[in-house]
């Protein structure tokens, strides 16, 4: 039997800090609605706990269907997936320590924001498959199917705010 949120595993990231593992599994076969995993990692011995599963039918706000890849901010503050299902890109605010030592499993990732292929001006997320943060934390760049494109946004490092521009 396949762990929880594993089944067919398509990309995996690790967290700057070594604590956490992110998989998104856009292959599984449950009608796109996949979810994102994360696990826990401890050292020294890399033990591995499940900590939770995020997907669209356990937050209808959430544009997350069929995650096929995922990238972690260099502090560690945020996680991009990218939603090959809604065409969408979605912001989590990612608290380091949920899941380790007891602390609450369920609010590794929180959800802040979603962009959509085609609204409000966003463009080069139709097909989406490759989302990459730059080292200084300063740019997101998605790579999509769609006409081979590259889509460059600008993060808003401003901690007061939980966006990026175009």
């Amino acid at each position: 039997a396949s762990t929880a949120g594993l089944d067919q595993a398509a990309e995996i990231a690790v967290s700057p800090d070594g604590r956490h593992l992110l998989v998104a599994t856009a292959a599984s076969g449950d009608g796109g609605n996949s979810p994102l995993t994360i696990i826990s990692r401890t050292a020294p011995d890399p033990l591995f706990e499940f900590i939770e599963v995020d997907r669209d039918s356990d937050d209808p706000g959430l544009r997350l269907r069929g995650p096929v890849d995922q990238a972690i901010s260099p502090d560690g503050r945020h996680v991009y997936a990218l939603s090959l299902g809604e065409n969408a890109i979605t912001m989590f605010e990612r608290t380091a320590l949920a899941g380790l030592d007891g602390a609450d499993p369920g609010a590794h990732l929180v959800p802040v924001a979603s962009w959509v292929d085609g609204d409000n001006g966003v463009a080069g997320l139709d097909r989406a498959r490759r989302v990459l943060v730059s080292p200084d934390g300063t740019s997101l760049f998605v790579t999509s199917d769609d006409n081979s494109t590259l889509a460059v946004f600008r993060r808003d490092n401003d901690p007061a705010s939980a966006g990026f521009g175009r």
